[in-house]
């Protein structure tokens, strides 16, 4: 951190920032760490723009924006109607699967993608079955969640943070 700058800025010590591109000129990132025996692994990298050396950062400007979809409908509409928005292209690409899975398991209600298109800093993730992260878990406790029926347990049976949840309230 530097007084012109108060954000801390530049790479993490022993990995590079590398970008996948999207058809949409979208890119999502990783963090690729190199293993010692010559290969690398690529990892969910959620740090923002302040860990690429490339980035030019402006506070009073704020982050870039990356391609969203703009119009009212939200991204449940727009699956069940058939579409894969940027949205849901970030997402397979970062989670590692088909755009069509992540699509269907939207418009089939068992998972969500919380973004909203007036904010096109954030970066989209989803809560639910194509989900390997931790969020997915984590909603099990969510009241919200429970409520809504979009409990994902996404370890296996008896064990981790929804092993203590009543069995009606798992899935």
């Amino acid at each position: 951190m530097s007084a012109s700058n108060p954000v801390s800025v530049g790479p993490i010590s022993g990995s590079t920032k590398v970008y996948r591109d999207l058809p949409d000129g979208g890119r999502v990132p990783f963090r690729r760490v190199q293993l010692s025996n010559g290969e690398h692994l690529d990892l969910y990298d959620t740090s923002g723009p302040y860990t690429d050396p490339d980035a030019t950062i402006d506070l009073d400007a704020g982050l870039p924006h990356r391609p969203v979809t703009t119009d009212r409908g939200t991204q449940l509409q727009r699956a069940r109607a058939g579409e894969i928005t940027a949205e849901m292209a970030f997402i397979a690409e970062r989670e590692g699967v088909a755009t069509e899975l992540v699509r269907s398991e939207v418009a089939r209600g068992r998972a969500v993608i919380p973004a909203n298109h007036n904010h096109p800093e954030s970066e989209p993730m989803i809560i639910g079955t194509p989900s390997s992260r931790a969020a997915s878990s984590m909603c099990s406790r969510s009241c919200v969640c429970q409520a809504s029926g979009l409990v994902e347990v996404s370890v296996p049976s008896g064990t981790g943070p929804t092993s203590s949840l009543p069995e009606s309230a798992a899935m």
